[in-house]
């Protein structure tokens, strides 16, 4: 396998999983590490229900994503990325305060792009 062919892997299986809902929240969190902004742990799970509920998310039932799914979805996304070490080694203890790699940052940014441009 070449390397672009890896690198290519890598965007699709974990940047842009199978689940509509864990590729939303992939972008969101990709989209929030590259500005150096996220919200708050408080309001990180309503902006995430917010996104999912304005892009027609709902359960089989009709009724809205769950608080727990929504913590699930991201815990998900975070140990993802969170296994790609996208920053520049450091003491720090939040990935946010980490400042990104240049391979980190491009990962990131086709993460966010719309899949047409990937």
């Amino acid at each position: 396998m070449l390397l672009w062919e890896l690198w290519d892997y890598l965007v699709q299986t974990l940047g842009a999983p199978q689940h509509d809902a864990v590729k939303l929240v992939s972008r969101l969190a990709a989209h929030w590490r590259v500005q150096e902004f996220e919200p708050s742990y408080l309001l990180r799970d309503e902006v995430i229900i917010s996104a999912l509920e304005a892009t027609g998310f709902v359960t089989r039932s009709g009724d809205a994503i769950p608080t727990a799914w929504v913590r699930d979805i991201d815990r998900t996304v975070r140990q993802s990325l969170g296994c790609l070490q996208l920053t520049l080694p450091g003491q720090r203890f939040r990935l946010l305060d980490q400042e990104l790699s240049d391979g980190g940052l491009k990962f990131l940014l086709q993460v966010q792009a719309p899949l047409g441009d990937r």
